[in-house]
């Protein structure tokens, strides 16, 4: 096979890796709730470097300033999320993500009843 001339040949596919898989997730939502007293948290997948949490939040409710050992990845999947991190506030609704590197402090407040995805970005992480 001929090349275009752009084109570098580690760029092309060469078949599925030994144990390729495919995981898909669904009704994320409704996986876990909260309750009056606390948010509702569950580990929906371990995979190659990543490790997704939902976290079902009642309006109000929240997180302390933490931070993780990975860089992460949080996303509002229904309802709005304010995050804060690195003296800056955003308000996560549905369709918005935020990216944080490892160990930055950060803080989340549920501005209504909300579900956040976070995806932590682990090395180690395996299924």
């Amino acid at each position: 096979m001929k090349l275009p001339d752009h084109q570098d040949p580690i760029d092309l596919p060469i078949g599925d890796p030994p144990g390729a898989a495919m995981t898909d997730l669904h009704e994320l939502t409704e996986v876990v709730a909260a309750t009056a007293d606390r948010p509702g948290v569950k580990r929906v997948l371990v995979a190659d470097h990543i490790r997704v949490i939902v976290f079902d939040f009642r309006k109000g409710q929240g997180l302390p300033e933490h931070t993780a050992a990975f860089p992460i990845m949080v996303q509002s999947l229904r309802g709005t999320i304010r995050f804060t991190a690195a003296g800056k506030t955003t308000d996560l609704a549905p369709g918005s993500i935020a990216h944080l590197t490892t160990r930055l402090p950060h803080a989340v407040e549920a501005l209504t009843d909300a579900t956040l995805l976070l995806t932590m970005l682990d090395p180690d992480a395996r299924n």
